[in-house]
């Protein structure tokens, strides 16, 4: 008896064009499907990042102003010590005194056609967001 007839004849190995078809339609659906959630998911958490950004850059003025020993006025982004200030404009000044007391200001962050609205309270400079919309 001859080998070749002792084996079952098999094929050549590997995908069909089909299956590789099918495959790629699915893989596309799926990307379809998830890429806009993921990018709206990283927008979502770099504004997050700004907001916390800004938000520490004004709790930390009276620790600021205590180490210089100056009173601080603020009435303009750009005076935040922040390397991106686009879309933040302060309402009401923040002052905050030589001795690290801050009086009430006003400011709103505008991101993503957002604008969040936080209130600085006195005496320690607590950042409150008082309006999302």
């Amino acid at each position: 008896m001859q080998m070749s007839a002792m084996r079952p004849h098999r094929g050549e190995s590997g995908f069909t064009l089909i299956e590789l078809l099918v495959t790629l339609i699915i893989l596309g659906l799926t990307a379809s499907l998830v890429g806009p959630a993921v990018f709206s998911w990283l927008d979502s958490r770099e504004a997050a990042a700004r907001r916390n950004t800004l938000e520490n850059s004004l709790s930390m003025l009276p620790l600021e102003t205590l180490r210089s020993g100056k009173a601080v006025t603020l009435e303009q982004p750009g005076e935040l010590g922040m390397e991106n200030t686009q879309g933040i404009r302060i309402e009401e000044p923040i002052i905050v005194l030589a001795n690290g007391y801050c009086k009430s200001g006003r400011v709103s962050l505008t991101l993503q056609q957002r604008v969040y609205y936080y209130q600085i309270n006195a005496p320690f400079c607590e950042v409150e967001l008082i309006e999302n919309n």
